[in-house]
């Protein structure tokens, strides 16, 4: 019999965790979270140690890993158990009192982690927790305040009547914009 997972089902876990369903390649198809944060559908967790391990493997593993949250960021390291299902992965992430292990301590709060950033503008390093441009999937830097998204082009100033133009209104050979030549 098909069976697929609802949020109920994170309702019995023991502790805080999340019940997924991950496509064949690694994408959430549903996530369900009890006692944490929830975890987009359609996200990535591909590349998450156990999961990853499960998609390349027999579809069963174990361990202790992390979920990736919007941006990068990572969550808690949990205690994992995977399983294969008609095709798709079926995953349980609980912090402690992992049903599967004889005896499972807490696991260390080690989570949410920011991303680390260089400002394309500034050089500056800096750590985000903020949302990231739609454009150029960066947050702001918060020492200059920008994205990593190409300035805008600057236009330049006429000297006929000392308006500021884009660099389209000046013919090639002429300091002097379209409208005074």
């Amino acid at each position: 019999m098909w069976w697929i997972p609802g949020p109920r089902a994170a309702q019995h876990l023991p502790a805080p965790g999340h019940v997924l369903l991950l496509d064949p390649t690694g994408h959430l198809s549903f996530a369900a979270s009890y006692g944490l944060p929830p975890l987009r559908r359609g996200g990535f967790q591909g590349d998450i140690p156990v999961i990853d391990r499960s998609l390349t493997g027999s579809g069963r593993a174990q361990g202790r890993t992390q979920v990736r949250y919007r941006d990068g960021i990572l969550g808690r390291e949990l205690h994992t158990d995977t399983a294969p299902m008609d095709g798709y992965i079926v995953a349980v992430l609980v912090a402690d009192s992992a049903p599967w292990r004889p005896f499972t301590p807490p696991t260390a709060d080690t989570g949410p982690h920011s991303r680390s950033y260089i400002c394309a503008n500034c050089d500056e390093h800096y750590r985000s927790f903020d949302t990231a441009c739609q454009r150029c999937r960066t947050p702001a830097c918060p020492d200059c305040g920008r994205c990593a998204c190409p300035p805008r082009t600057p236009g330049r100033t006429c000297p006929g009547y000392f308006m500021v133009h884009p660099p389209a209104m000046f013919p090639e050979v002429s300091d002097r914009c379209l409208d005074c030549s």
